[in-house]
């Protein structure tokens, strides 16, 4: 069993007992290691913006607003990360990733996922879709349909589906009203 877990803040390899236990991630362990938690605890967050330009928690450099994402909990309004060292993680690991991402949004795991998917028969379970056919020059996956109320998992749809319906509110009366507006005007 690998002991070892890479830590997000200082970007190193530690033991799995340098982190702190955490339940909600997919392997237990807090993210950051428990020396750069405690030193981000006691430093404020870099909200210090001048000529439109804000550091980097990762690489240092000071760089242009538009180098970040927007982050309306942050104090400064702005991701802590730039862009481009965020996406270093992404493109590390994109599996681990998206392995983090199913759990901490929806509490499944990747093959939760794969077997919803198979019992879908790799299909949107709207349109009829099939995962395979929405590759963009990358993996794209169907999305994870749930209910916003009970936080239950309906299906996987694709993307246009998915906004789809919930720009119509999860509500079927509205549904059904777009089918006749439609038929309507056929």
């Amino acid at each position: 069993m690998n002991n070892l877990k890479f830590c997000r803040s200082c970007e190193k390899d530690k033991s799995i007992y340098e982190f702190y236990k955490k339940g909600e991630y997919a392997d237990g362990r807090y993210p950051r290691c428990i020396e750069c938690v405690k030193r981000k605890i006691y430093l404020p967050e870099k909200t210090l913006i001048i000529d439109n330009k804000k550091q980097c928690t990762k690489c240092n450099e000071f760089k242009n607003l538009s180098f970040f994402s927007k982050r309306i909990n942050r104090k400064s309004g702005f991701q802590s990360s730039c862009k481009k060292c965020k996406n270093k993680l992404v493109k590390r690991d994109p599996k681990k990733t998206r392995e983090i991402s199913l759990y901490k949004s929806y509490n499944i795991s990747s093959l939760d996922f794969e077997n919803i998917l198979a019992s879908q028969n790799n299909k949107c379970a709207i349109c009829g879709i099939d995962q395979n056919s929405l590759k963009d020059g990358k993996k794209k996956y169907l999305c994870v349909d749930h209910c916003h109320i009970t936080g239950s998992i309906r299906g996987l749809l694709c993307d246009k589906c998915n906004r789809g319906i919930g720009l119509l509110g999860d509500n079927i009366d509205n549904l059904f009203n777009a089918i006749d507006y439609l038929k309507k005007y056929k």
